[in-house]
Formats: C-alpha cells, structure tokens, sequence
C-alpha cells in the first residue's frame, strides 16, 4: 500500500496492533496513533515514513503498548523522552532513521524493556548511564 497513514486510525481505540509494515507509506505518523489507547503494537517499519516520532505516543492512555517498531524509514528530529511514559514497553527499534540529539535518559525507567535498537541514526552524545540499569535488557542492545 502507499500514501499516508490515516489519521482516522486514532479512533480504532479497541485495535490491539498495527502492523504496517514493508509498503511504500510516505508522509508522518500522525499524532492520533496516540489516542491508540489499546494498542500493544504498533509496526510501522520499512517505509519511507518522514518528520518526527509523534510525543503522543508515549501519551497514550492504554499504556498497553508493548512493541514500537518504526525502523528503517526517514524519521527525523530526536526520540520523545515521552516514549518512557509506556512501561510495559519491551520492544523497542527505531533503527535506520535521520533521529538526532542524544537519547533520552528517561529511556532508563522502561523497566520491562529487552530489547532497545537505536543504531544508524545521527544521535549525539554518550549512551545514558540509566540505560545500565534495565536488568531485563537481555536480547539486544543496539547503538
């Protein structure tokens, strides 16, 4: 499929995944993802997704998100110390993108987190020692 994502996908507040994965998607990820408020996961990868990573879905109510997977697209701007906000977060790949600025040391209070994928991107700074913390961290740790 190609175009944008709808932002009439913020009122499917039931839908416990969305998996948009590997099309020709253009556009930004619009701020409705946020009113997602069931969604557990949320696969937006391999697209050619543009502007930044919506600060709304770390504000989403549910805080049932558990997967957030928007790797390999043109994402731009810094990653949302808001995502932190989702603690049942465990996977998170938002590799492959034109992300800048350092990494949030909120990233720290995902606890349940395994999985943090990060790498090729354009972030500065040093890996936040709060990182060093998450003990479940035990798949993959990618910069």
């Amino acid at each position: 499929i190609n175009g944008s994502i709808p932002t009439d996908f913020g009122f499917l507040t039931k839908l416990a995944e969305l998996d948009l994965v590997n099309n020709s998607l253009t556009g930004s990820i619009p701020s409705e993802v946020g009113l997602l408020s069931s969604t557990e996961i949320l696969h937006f990868g391999y697209n050619t997704l543009s502007g930044s990573i919506p600060k709304e879905i770390g504000l989403a109510n549910g805080k049932k998100l558990t997967n957030l997977a928007l790797e390999y697209n043109r994402l731009t701007g810094s990653i949302p110390s808001e995502l932190s906000l989702q603690n049942a977060l465990n996977y998170l790949n938002l590799g492959y993108n034109l992300l800048t600025g350092k990494i949030p040391t909120e990233l720290g209070l995902l606890t349940r987190i395994n999985s943090i994928m990060l790498g090729h991107n354009e972030l500065s700074g040093t890996i936040p020692t709060q990182i060093g913390l998450l003990t479940n961290l035990v798949k993959k740790l990618y910069f």
